[in-house]
């Protein structure tokens, strides 16, 4: 291209955009700003619904894990619960037949019945005990003949009357149970000291025959020695 024909192209000027072609435009921008944006929005829901499925997902997997698991639990425990009934069952037939062997061999041993001294001093009497004696024949007398051998009712009417004495007419009772708690003392003491002498005197008979026993074998055996000399 020549110089003359560029200069003359430089001289053209560009058409200047009229308002309508600047409205066509701007219609067309923000229908592909809509456009966009409705794909964007659109874009948008699918992710969200895509997440929400996999929460869904996740969630019923995760409730499925729980139940197995609840399931397996319980049939544990269930099992575990048998298997305890079970065991106490058996612990509590071999503790009944213990029981049972226990009670035989009660029933088969008889119980030793210490003998009581005929020289132990009796023991002292309450005050109850003897207005009791020295009133049961007049209760017993108060009663129909049916009744009077009814040991229970005749302590019964005993205890009422007790109850209904003074303090002063018990005093009399009192002092003579005092007496023979005394009384009691006393002879038990009295008991006690010959009680005590007499195991001393078996303790030294035991002792005598002891060293007689020692006596006798150191006086044999000189004697035997002059045996064996003699042998000799």
């Amino acid at each position: 291209m020549s110089t003359s024909a560029k200069k003359a192209t430089k001289s053209k000027k560009k058409p200047d955009l009229t308002e309508e072609a600047l409205k066509q435009l701007v219609n067309e921008l923000e229908r592909e700003l809509t456009s966009t944006k409705k794909d964007l929005d659109f874009q948008d829901k699918k992710h969200k619904d895509e997440i929400s499925a996999l929460k869904k997902k996740h969630k019923d997997e995760i409730s499925a894990l729980k139940k197995k698991h609840n399931k397996e639990m319980s049939d544990e425990k269930k099992k575990h619960k048998e298997e305890m009934s079970d065991e106490k069952k058996k612990m509590s037939d071999e503790k009944k037949k213990h029981k049972d062997e226990i009670t035989v061999l009660k029933g088969q041993i008889k119980p030793v019945k210490k003998k009581k001294d005929p020289n132990a001093p009796k023991r002292p009497l309450t005050s109850f005990l003897l207005f009791s004696k020295e009133n049961r024949e007049e209760i017993k007398e108060e009663l129909d003949d049916s009744d009077k051998k009814d040991v229970t009712l005749v302590a019964k009417k005993l205890g009422e009357k007790w109850k209904k004495l003074s303090d002063k007419e018990k005093g009399k009772y009192t002092s003579k149970a005092d007496a023979d708690k005394k009384r009691y003392q006393k002879e038990l003491e009295e008991y006690d000291s010959k009680s005590d002498s007499k195991s001393d005197s078996k303790s030294d008979s035991k002792s005598d025959s002891k060293s007689d026993s020692k006596s006798d074998s150191s006086d044999d055996e000189p004697n035997k020695s002059s045996k064996q000399k003699k042998k000799n």
